[in-house]
């Protein structure tokens, strides 16, 4: 084998690929997922006949690296039956013809966001425990809805500006289907957990303002915290980088954030954890808790109350359950090991939610990881010589921290938006230390501003750090080529990049020579390959 037997490893690796076929088979029926399932019946075929025949060489090799392919083959087929039994046993919650207004009574699950597109004003948000009239029968839906209600010149003084999470809202609308499984995945309607858009206007919708409870409540208080302080455009940005909810982000600044390829900020992922991770300790060292089981049992209640403060997103949870793993392997003297780590956290998101195997920010987020593992330490590698010199150290890990990154997402950037972004590292290496004392002081100003109110106006201070960031954004973004347009990327041509990742890392374990050989010819196929993706 390549690299070590890390179990969590090869099942998260098993599981994922296993998930990805099944997405083949159902929908290109594609011979692919045959000969996969061959090749595993070869292997485990292989396995048996090496019970039998330890002595010889070849089965020897295969009798000593059982549990790896059992692993992999299991998980993978693991994968591939629950894709398959998910589009098998998906069906439309109830029929709604979609030419008829339906009487509709629901809760409001999220804060809306008002968008303006091509002179049309919307506000749009989820409801849940929605009661539908259809005729004289009532239809009581399991899942949510998803709600677009027209509006005209909306402001302070429409009833709807009110509108907030836990209210009651009566309206006639439209239904519009919008099935996960169809000719593709709608990996949104998954997420947010709804398979209908619901259509109506401002003059067709009564709202019930009611207090929110349990968690929605302190979203609810949070988000009220930060609009009574901030300008509108700063509170959504403040919010989202809180909560990672970016419904109500500014369009100029979330455009200026991906463009400049620093759109992370406002998804609440490692970045965001380490530091609150940092702030923990630093509360457990002020007062004076030093024993590491305490520090790891209260930072494993925090990271699970933000988590649910986020609704458990991918790439929050996969950054808490990180934090966790790793402080507890200091909490009891183990041993901490990153790629176990991150792929415990991948199998659980995908056994809870398989299907965020397809979503973006699950992508992005293990990609950034990975590649930081594997990448960070080859990099470090080039200046450890100036390891006595920790200002420069420090500066050039933050190089080496976002280029790692960059790398490992630059893919699935290209795959989703056609787009590199020229600045990207240049912004990384400024904006993002300096957002690391934003953060925090964000988010210890909003907790006093929620327990003291009359100190609100400290959230003028992370206002103005927001302005700056905006700034410096919108002026990178304004560059001619600040953004270089490239044609999509086959599948191939990702599993390629990541395999090359791996084979140039410390995690592949061949000896020095073939390695060598391999790396220089896995680079020429992908480069191969990627002049000729680019040219297509």
């Amino acid at each position: 084998m390549l690299a070590h037997f890390r179990p969590f490893l090869f099942a998260f690796l098993g599981l994922m690929l296993g998930l990805l076929m099944g997405y083949v088979f159902i929908y290109f029926l594609s011979t692919i997922f045959y000969i996969s399932i061959v090749l595993c019946t070869l292997i485990i075929v292989l396995i048996l006949f090496s019970l039998v025949f330890k002595s010889r060489r070849f089965f020897k090799y295969i009798f000593n690296n059982k549990y790896k392919y059992l692993t992999i083959i299991l998980c993978f087929v693991l994968g591939a039956s629950i894709f398959c039994i998910m589009h098998s046993t998906y069906k439309e919650e109830y029929n709604f013809n979609k030419n008829q207004n339906y009487y509709v009574v629901a809760t409001v699950k999220t804060n809306y966001a008002h968008k303006v597109n091509n002179d049309t004003e919307r506000l749009t948000f989820l409801i849940n425990n929605a009661q539908v009239l259809d005729n004289e029968k009532t239809i009581n839906l399991k899942k949510n809805l998803y709600v677009s209600i027209e509006v005209n010149n909306f402001s302070k003084t429409s009833p709807l500006y009110e509108l907030s999470v836990n209210d009651d809202i009566v309206f006639y609308g439209k239904f519009k289907f919008t099935p996960v499984f169809s000719d593709n995945l709608y990996e949104y309607a998954y997420k947010n957990n709804f398979e209908y858009m619901v259509y109506t206007t401002q003059d067709d919708i009564i709202l019930y303002n009611k207090q929110p409870t349990g968690i929605d409540a302190v979203r609810e208080k949070i988000h009220s915290t930060l609009y009574n302080n901030m300008s509108e455009k700063y509170a959504s940005l403040a919010y989202s980088v809180l909560i990672g909810d970016r419904t109500g982000l500014d369009d100029e600044i979330e455009s200026n954030l991906k463009v400049t390829g620093v759109a992370h900020i406002v998804a609440v992922s490692g970045l965001h954890i380490g530091f609150l991770v940092v702030l923990i300790l630093l509360f457990c060292k002020l007062c004076r808790i030093r024993k590491g089981w305490i520090q790891f049992l209260l930072a494993s209640v925090i990271l699970l109350l933000y988590c649910m403060l986020c609704n458990f997103t991918p790439s929050v949870t996969r950054a808490s359950i990180m934090a966790v793993c790793l402080l507890s392997a200091k909490a009891f003297k183990k041993q901490a090991d990153s790629l176990s780590s991150v792929s415990l956290a991948g199998i659980i998101i995908l056994l809870f939610r398989p299907l965020y195997v397809f979503d973006l920010s699950f992508q992005l987020s293990f990609a950034a990881v990975f590649a930081i593992i594997l990448l960070f330490p080859l990099f470090k590698s080039a200046y450890i010589r100036f390891k006595n010199k920790k200002v420069l150290t420090k500066c050039l890990d933050t190089i080496n921290l976002s280029l790692s990154a960059q790398i490992g997402t630059t893919p699935y950037i290209i795959k989703n938006f056609n787009y590199v972004s020229t600045f990207s590292l240049i912004v990384n290496v400024v904006v993002v230390p300096i957002f690391g004392f934003i953060y925090m002081a964000l988010f210890i100003i909003t907790l006093l501003s929620i327990i003291f109110p009359f100190l609100g106006f400290l959230l003028y201070i992370p206002e103005i750090c927001f302005t700056g960031i905006n700034y410096v954004t919108g002026f990178v973004a304004n560059i001619p080529y600040s953004t270089l347009p490239v044609n999509t990327l086959f599948p191939i041509t990702i599993m390629l990049w990541l395999c090359f990742m791996f084979l140039v890392s410390d995690k592949c374990i061949l000896p020095k020579i073939a390695k060598r050989v391999v790396v220089i010819s896995s680079a020429c196929v992908l480069c191969t390959v990627l002049a000729l993706n680019l040219a297509l």
